[in-house]
């Protein structure tokens, strides 16, 4: 075609992959090319192209950080009508200086290229100017992309996180920002739709199912950011021209409520744009075919187009105009609230709208939560009152609990030594009364032996002294023979016990006198000056 037709000039193509090569032939051969695209790549998910293609699918994600087409040493006759998502990092900015935001928090999927490049282009902007806390990349292809772990994660950092994802993500990511309470107010999103329409992706909150009610409350919390829609005259007309047209000569019927997207427009301004650039080269005498002149002449100039006012940079991309856009809470749409000029670089509120701030708040959320994003900023705790009262409530309980634990060891150590004090166990010699040979008149029947037990007494009595056997008790005489030496004792309140002696003299007294078991018996007292002692 360029040999045959003697082509000076080539408008178009749009998409990314075709615009490569053709771009690359148009400098070879000293040509101006214009396209009102230029920046918009299909994603992985829907490639079907040969290798070549996929290696520069590879370089771009290298070069993600510029963006695609930025380097004009290879495009030396390339310009670009629509945007270029180098730009999007001031558009951000422009919005985190209204409303003083300085830790941002990004996500973005590295499975599309599309978001990958807007995230890298915003991640190396707003990293330059100290903005940017926490970055995170994902693969949107993965069934399980684990949003609320990224959330979480960004929570750390960050109350204003960007997704830079899939349409589809989108809505995942917010209604995992809705289960995790991050939509009442305290957290800001943001993404990224250039232009409304299924090539773009869908990014609306409705989907028909059973989470439409709670992702429309969660998309309260998110701003989108797009290209500024003209809604002048002309180009009202000017769509309505381009229907008609589409339908008389190539059978294409727009839909009910369908709009003329933004890039025709561009396309449309690229052709005045160029004309305007020949004109000037005839009228100075230049060379029409002189495709780097041309170029020069369409670069670093402002002029009013059918979208509206239009600035080609010194590198030959459009300083395009965008839109900021809130959900209504009463219809469930998006709405303008605010613009971005390419021209003065300046964020814009539109008169009469406002944007409808989640949680019923009358303003953006801070930039740092009060009590820090982690909630444990020491003036938090200082001030706040709660904290105090349990702080203080803490500290009583810590105190009292040590000086009652204080008070009982002081009184148990009290009754130690006043137990060890307590000499009433000392019983002297004239006070015990040891009859030897009387039995106790009454209680005579316990000193003799019944008759199941009279083996046991003749087992005794060649052995022992009667005046010894009525002051034995028949369970002792019977039992462990050979084993136990008995002792004298004796009667207290008429009941006679057990004789054992077990009063070893390198054991401490207050241990006998606080032992209490079935075996033994409790001691009353005994005589310091002989091994007697006294026994219940």
């Amino acid at each position: 075609m360029f040999f045959r037709d003697n082509v000076i000039a080539f408008v178009g193509p749009a998409c990314a992959f075709a615009l490569d090569p053709v771009a690359r032939l148009a400098a070879y051969w000293n040509r101006p090319i214009i396209t009102g695209m230029g920046d918009q790549p299909p994603s992985e998910g829907q490639l079907s192209v040969t290798s070549g293609i996929l290696n520069r699918l590879q370089k771009w994600k290298n070069d993600s950080n510029s963006g695609i087409f930025k380097d004009k040493s290879e495009y030396p006759t390339l310009t670009r009508m629509s945007y270029c998502q180098c730009r999007l990092k001031i558009v951000f900015s422009s919005i985190f200086n209204e409303f003083g935001w300085k830790h941002v928090a990004l996500i973005l999927d590295r499975s599309d290229l599309f978001s990958l490049i807007v995230g890298k282009n915003l991640e190396s902007g707003l990293r330059k100017n100290g903005l940017l806390s926490f970055v995170r990349e994902l693969d949107g292809n993965e069934e399980d992309s684990k949003c609320d772990q990224f959330l979480k994660d960004a929570s750390n950092y960050a109350r204003v996180v960007i997704l830079s994802v899939r349409g589809a993500l989108v809505r995942k990511f917010m209604l995992a920002a809705h289960s995790l309470g991050m939509t009442r107010g305290d957290w800001t999103f943001l993404d990224v739709e250039i232009v409304t329409g299924s090539y773009w992706g869908e990014h609306e909150w409705e989907n028909g199912d059973e989470l439409d009610a709670d992702a429309r409350k969660a998309y309260e919390s998110l701003l989108r950011v797009s290209i500024l829609e003209p809604t002048s005259a002309s180009y009202h007309d000017f769509s309505d021209l381009v229907k008609e047209r589409a339908q008389t000569f190539y059978n294409y019927t727009y839909l009910d409520g369908e709009e003329v997207n933004f890039f025709v427009g561009a396309f449309y301004d690229g052709v005045q744009l160029l004309g305007m650039a020949l004109n000037e080269t005839l009228t100075m005498g230049g060379d029409i075919r002189d495709g780097k002149s041309i170029t020069k002449l369409m670069w670093n100039r402002s002029f009013h187009g059918i979208t509206g006012d239009v600035r080609i940079d010194e590198n030959g991309d459009r300083d395009a105009d965008y839109s900021i856009l809130d959900l209504d809470p009463i219809n469930g749409k998006f709405e303008v609230v605010a613009h971005y000029y390419g021209i003065s670089r300046q964020y814009m509120p539109v008169p009469g709208k406002k944007i409808h701030w989640p949680g019923g708040k009358d303003g953006p959320p801070p930039d740092i939560p009060r009590c820090g994003f982690m909630g444990n900023d020491p003036k938090c705790r200082t001030n706040d009152p709660f904290s105090i009262i349990v702080y203080s409530c803490s500290a009583f309980a810590v105190v009292m609990a040590c000086m009652i634990s204080l008070a009982c060891l002081a009184n148990k150590q009290m009754k130690l030594l006043a137990d060890l004090n307590n000499m009433s166990w000392k019983i002297k010699p004239g006070e015990v009364l040891l009859e030897l040979n009387r039995p106790y008149s009454s209680r005579i029947n316990l000193q003799k032996p019944d008759a199941a037990e009279s083996n046991c007494v003749q087992i005794f009595e060649p052995l022992m002294p009667d005046r010894y056997f009525r002051r034995k008790s028949n369970d002792s005489n019977c039992s462990l023979l050979g084993a136990h030496v008995y002792t004298n004792v004796g009667i207290y309140k008429a009941a006679e016990s057990n004789c054992v002696q077990i009063f070893e003299p390198l054991m401490p007294d207050r241990y006998f006198r606080r032992k209490s078991n079935d075996s033994n018996c409790s001691l009353l007292g005994a005589h310091v000056y002989t091994n007697v002692g006294i026994y219940k």
